[in-house]
């Protein structure tokens, strides 16, 4: 295991953040539709995104036990950071789109680290929303105008925007009983 958080605490963190990241599509979605569909390309997001992900990739390669590979230490750690600094200057186009999978990637490890070797059937929850957000950033990685689509979808009308943040909301509600009551 690479990360020491408890099942719980992955859920109550995961479900606090659906619930407050889904709150002002509830009650603002004018705003939210409109920095929503600005996020795909915007710069500072995308820079931020890109340094929490290539930090977090340098101290994941500093931590871990690479097994075999330890001797290489250094130059799998230099090239994580070259990598995430090379992608901050020649990715500029959807950035942020591609620095938020490279976090989604990241923070799968964690949810999947957090179910791992836990036989309560109610862990399959996280480890589905681990999954999901795998899959989501294979395709945002690759082909990151479809969430630029799929924003625009999702904020073409105040009812849909309100009716998916309820959604998003909800699910994150539930996550935070798991969190409390279950696990």
């Amino acid at each position: 295991m690479i990360y020491s958080f408890t099942l719980s605490s992955v859920a109550l963190a995961v479900g606090f953040l659906l619930l407050v990241s889904h709150l002002p599509g509830l009650f603002a979605p004018a705003g939210t539709a409109r920095v929503a569909r600005a996020f795909p390309r915007d710069l500072p997001a995308g820079l931020a995104l890109t340094v929490l992900a290539t930090v977090w990739a340098v101290w994941l390669t500093l931590t871990i036990d690479l097994g075999e590979f330890s001797s290489l230490r250094f130059p799998i750690t230099l090239f994580a950071a070259v990598l995430g600094g090379l992608m901050a200057v020649f990715s500029r186009e959807y950035l942020a789109v591609r620095a938020l999978s490279a976090v989604l990637l990241l923070g799968a490890n964690v949810l999947l680290d957090a179910a791992f070797l836990r036989d309560e059937p109610s862990k399959l929850v996280i480890t589905a929303v681990a999954y999901l957000w795998i899959v989501a950033a294979l395709v945002f990685l690759f082909s990151p105008y479809r969430l630029r689509d799929a924003i625009a979808w999702a904020t073409r009308s105040e009812g849909r925007l309100r009716l998916l943040s309820a959604a998003g909301a909800v699910f994150g509600a539930v996550l935070i009983a798991l969190g409390l009551c279950v696990y």
